[in-house]
C-alpha cells in the first residue's frame, strides 16, 4: 500500500531525471554571480601568474556555460547530465553553483531533497498551465527571477 503523500529518502534517489532537471537549472541559472576565494598561495595559471593573498573571483554564470564544458551550453538540456553523456565528468569542476569542497554550502544536500519533495509532491496533486502560454524571460536583481512576473492556473487533481 503506498501512501502518495510519502516518499521515502529511498525513493527520493530514484528521481534521475528531476536531478538532472535541477543540475540543468543551477547550470545555467546559478544562484550567484561569482564565488570570491583568497589565493592562499601563489599559483601559476595558463600565462597568468596569481600572488599569494590576492582575491580570485569564480564565476559559475561563465563556466556552467562554457563551449568546452557544454555541448549547446545555452540550451535547456537535462539529459546532458544523464548516462551516456554525463558532460558535467568531463572536466572537475564544471558545477559549482553552490560552491565546491569544503567552503560548499552546508544545507544544500537538504535544500535538494526539499526541493525533490515539493516537486514530486506538487506534480502528483496539481496541473500547471501558463495562463498567457509564453515562455516567461528572467532577470537578475539581485537574484534570478521572472522579468515581468508568471501567471499561472493551478488546478488540483483528484487522485
Amino acid at each position: 500500500n503506498h501512501d502518495d503523500n510519502f516518499v521515502s529518502f529511498d525513493e527520493l534517489r530514484n528521481y534521475k531525471y528531476l536531478d538532472a532537471m535541477l543540475k540543468e537549472t543551477e547550470r545555467l541559472y546559478p544562484p550567484t554571480y561569482f564565488i570570491p576565494r583568497l589565493a592562499l598561495r601563489s599559483v601559476n595559471y595558463d600565462q597568468y601568474e596569481i600572488p599569494q593573498g590576492w582575491l580570485v573571483n569564480i564565476c559559475p554564470l561563465l563556466t556552467h556555460r562554457s563551449p568546452l564544458i557544454f555541448s549547446e551550453p545555452t540550451v535547456f538540456d537535462p539529459e546532458r547530465f544523464l548516462p551516456p553523456r554525463e558532460e558535467h565528468k568531463k572536466q572537475s569542476p564544471s558545477l559549482m553553483g553552490f560552491g565546491l569542497g569544503a567552503k560548499a554550502c552546508i544545507g544544500y544536500a537538504l535544500a535538494l531533497a526539499e526541493i525533490k519533495l515539493l516537486i514530486i509532491h506538487l506534480t502528483r496533486h496539481f496541473e500547471f498551465n501558463i495562463l498567457n502560454g509564453e515562455i516567461p524571460r528572467n532577470a537578475w536583481v539581485p537574484s534570478w527571477h521572472p522579468k515581468n512576473g508568471v501567471w499561472i492556473n493551478i488546478k488540483r487533481i483528484n487522485i
